[in-house]
């Protein structure tokens, strides 16, 4: 009987959700945002070395690697599965995104839509930068290196000719993943919470991005924060802002 009405509880409450689906996603987008404004004086997520931008010429050149996003969906048993559909479309606004924001600051963007090829001169160089950002989310959010006291990481003099036609002064990597509810496991979270007051896990966010000096090969920026469903144009803006805060200009 205890089954039988948690069942039909949790079916209320997922015709509750269906029914509110935007009301109860704008609350939550609400709270989500009043919760990081709040936290937003308070807590800086990016490191960085400098504040400004040098180019070689009056406009500076980024040459941002292909974008990662993934986008997944979690069914009511706690499933997480791949959403290809919406990973693409997440994929085309952070493109889309990247071009208009780093146009309203006046800065020339390149980006890749592939990874450099097995027989790319630049395959190494690709694969050392994405290394190095590992070991950087690895030391601050994993496990901290005892020798590293200040942010200065670098892969090394080793850019010259990573782009010679576009010839970049710098390059951007950045990553954004997301796990999104479906109406059932947030009807669920809903129950549990109201009838026995335990938390499940709802899905997260989170969006990574560093900035690489070509010259110096060294990592001038580097941002980890909560990322987004990148599902519209205009939420992806909303997130990628998020993850270039602090960004030198």
């Amino acid at each position: 009987q205890l089954n039988a009405f948690f069942t039909i509880f949790v079916k209320g409450a997922y015709m509750l959700v269906q029914s509110n689906q935007k009301v109860v996603f704008l609350a939550l987008l609400s709270v989500t945002l009043l919760f990081f404004s709040a936290c937003a004086t308070k807590v800086k997520t990016a490191k960085f070395t400098t504040s400004e931008l040098r180019g070689k010429t009056a406009q500076t050149k980024i040459l941002i690697l292909k974008p990662h996003v993934a986008i997944h969906q979690m069914a009511m048993g706690g499933i997480i599965e791949l959403k290809a559909d919406w990973t693409e479309t997440g994929t085309k606004n952070l493109n889309q995104a990247l071009e208009e924001i780093f146009q309203e600051k006046n800065i020339a963007v390149k980006i890749l839509k592939n990874p450099p090829g097995q027989n790319n001169a630049n395959k190494q160089k690709f694969q050392l930068i994405q290394a190095v950002g590992k070991s950087i989310y690895s030391h601050y959010y994993l496990k901290h290196l005892p020798s590293k006291k200040k942010f200065n990481w670098s892969i090394g003099k080793t850019l010259d000719g990573f782009d010679d036609q576009f010839d970049p002064d710098y390059i951007l990597y950045v990553s954004i993943e997301a796990t999104l509810a479906t109406g059932e496991r947030q009807a669920l979270g809903l129950v549990t919470a109201l009838v026995f007051g335990v938390h499940i896990p709802m899905g997260h966010s989170t969006g990574i991005a560093y900035l690489v000096e070509t010259k110096t090969g060294d990592i001038v920026w580097h941002n980890r924060t909560y990322g987004g469903a990148m599902r519209e144009l205009k939420w992806a803006k909303i997130t990628l802002r998020n993850v270039l805060s602090d960004f030198p200009k």
